[in-house]
């Protein structure tokens, strides 16, 4: 509702323009063409709340803190809040039931481009990962290490602002060919603060209803899918405090996990994922600076196995950490910014260096030949898996 309550406003204001221009005289008409001033159009969202999503006519969306707090999902994914922008579409896969114990945020599309085409930048240092990141990698293959559009999986909490760029990029972003998602880390306020977040959901607490676009009569209904299995958990704790008079420092901790059970060669066994945020950020006025330095680690790790095949057990990791110090200024109707930044991430997967797989022969019609009348397991040759 609130989208479209945007829409509609964006709509009223092009007719009053159209309206005008149409009233105006025929010899200002034929003028000289003069140039408009740039909207700022504010979505209120929930009356009440003081919720504002600032939408710029330069193609420029700001999302503040506590915009963040009222659109955010509880799995805490820095792309899940996106959605309410026009611009922004999620893959069919994203409605999928295995979403909701999958810890990887789903991929997004900007105004129509591909995932790996946008760019994701943590305060000034990108997060893009370049390890395959349209991998399509089942996370059971054996000879393929799945990726990911984002080398970082940041917790939303850890975040202060978003702000995304779906058309007229600056061109202070670079490396990029789609849009632009720039996050900038919480600073602290002027008194201490502690937060302590835990949530969580499980299995049996799922009810699905499917949603047709043209119901038949000839048709039946299609039946929802069976809520999968599933426990999922999700942990922050974060302190803030302002230092001496001017420096501040904040402190956060964020925590997901999810735990899927499975069957294996008959016995119980469970398929887990794991997130972890920390971040440390000082802050420091100097004169009409400000100067920030931070520190985000966000390690990503999956436990998984082969259905079926004895000794399968391998883990998958990913994520890394990135490190921001920057200088910024504004001085009348100007603005400076000096950073620097480092980033560091991976993408492996550790497994037994040898994976056999095991052949049964094919069941036959008829009689039994004297070929299967004693069927054996044959051993093929060891298959190395990367590691």
């Amino acid at each position: 509702m609130r989208r479209l309550a945007l829409m509609r406003g964006a709509h009223c204001l092009r007719l009053a323009s159209l309206f005008a221009v149409c009233l105006a005289p025929l010899g200002s008409v034929c003028a000289e063409p003069s140039v408009l001033p740039t909207l700022l159009i504010t979505g209120p969202g929930d009356s009440g709340h003081g919720v504002d999503v600032a939408l710029d006519a330069t193609g420029q969306y700001s999302l503040d803190r506590r915009a963040l707090e009222h659109f955010g999902g509880p799995t805490g994914h820095l792309t899940d809040v996106l959605g309410i922008l026009p611009n922004v579409q999620f893959g069919e896969s994203a409605q999928e039931a295995e979403r909701l114990y999958d810890l990887r945020p789903a991929s997004i599309s900007i105004s129509g481009g591909r995932p790996y085409d946008n760019t994701f930048i943590l305060d000034g240092v990108s997060i893009d990962s370049r390890l395959d990141p349209a991998g399509n990698a089942h996370p059971t293959a054996v000879n393929d290490v799945p990726g990911h559009d984002q080398a970082l999986f940041v917790d939303l909490d850890l975040v202060e602002e978003i702000k995304v760029f779906d058309s007229n990029v600056p061109a202070a972003y670079s490396g990029f060919t789609g849009g632009v998602v720039d996050a900038r880390t919480r600073r602290a306020g002027l008194s201490p603060q502690t937060r302590l977040r835990y949530s969580t959901t499980r299995g049996d607490w799922v009810n699905y209803h499917v949603i047709t676009a043209r119901p038949s009569a000839y048709e039946p209904d299609p039946e929802p899918p069976a809520p999968p299995e599933f426990k999922r958990e999700r942990l922050g704790l974060s302190h803030s405090r302002p230092l001496g008079e001017a420096s501040s420092l904040v402190t956060s901790f964020n925590r997901s996990y999810s735990k899927t059970p499975d069957i294996l060669l008959g016995q119980s066994a469970h398929r887990t994922q794991e997130s972890y945020n920390a971040l440390v950020k000082y802050s420091l006025p100097v004169g009409p600076a400000y100067w920030d330095t931070s520190l985000a680690v966000a390690p990503f790790r999956s436990t998984n196995f082969i259905s079926n095949a004895k000794d399968s057990d391998f883990t998958l990791r990913g994520g890394g950490f990135t490190v921001s110090s920057a200088l910024e200024w504004e001085t009348g109707h100007h603005e400076g910014r000096l950073r620097l930044g480092l980033g560091m991430s991976e993408n492996s997967r550790r497994a037994p260096r040898h994976f056999y797989e095991w052949e049964t022969p094919q069941p036959q019609l008829g009689p039994p030949s004297r070929s299967c009348e004693q069927p054996r397991r044959r051993l093929r040759r060891p298959r190395q898996t990367p590691t």
